[in-house]
């Protein structure tokens, strides 16, 4: 089984991209408090609907619940196999109303968000 659950703050201003083909694709990190002294940083991708809600309700510092797989990917750096690992998001929750979702549309904070189609890897 491969499945990642995670609640966690996110550490940058979002920037949605488009692909060639058009489709919505939003990187980020979010950060997972460990204990009060130490924090785990979790590269994401989001693609579609889930992308564009996203970057529509949350901002750096909002806390998002994300859900989806891991996955990894190599690359070489300086003569050396280097990998990396994400999380490809397949849902997220609202854990908290968050200020540009409150003015906006007044959603829920236990609001879910899946993308039911398949996730483009390329």
């Amino acid at each position: 089984m491969n499945s990642f659950n995670g609640l966690g703050r996110i550490t940058k201003e979002l920037d949605l991209k488009r692909s060639k083909d058009d489709v919505a694709v939003l990187r980020f990190t979010i950060a997972i408090q460990r204990d009060k002294e130490t924090s785990d940083f979790i590269q994401c991708v989001a693609f579609k609907k889930v992308a564009e809600t996203i970057s529509k309700y949350f901002n750096k510092g909002d806390m998002v619940g994300i859900s989806g797989s891991l996955q990894t990917s190599s690359f070489e750096k300086d003569g050396k196999k280097q990998y990396s690992w994400e999380v490809a998001v397949s849902k997220i929750s609202f854990p908290g109303t968050t200020k540009k979702l409150e003015k906006q549309e007044g959603v829920e904070s236990e609001t879910h968000i899946e993308d039911d189609e398949d996730i483009p890897f390329s």
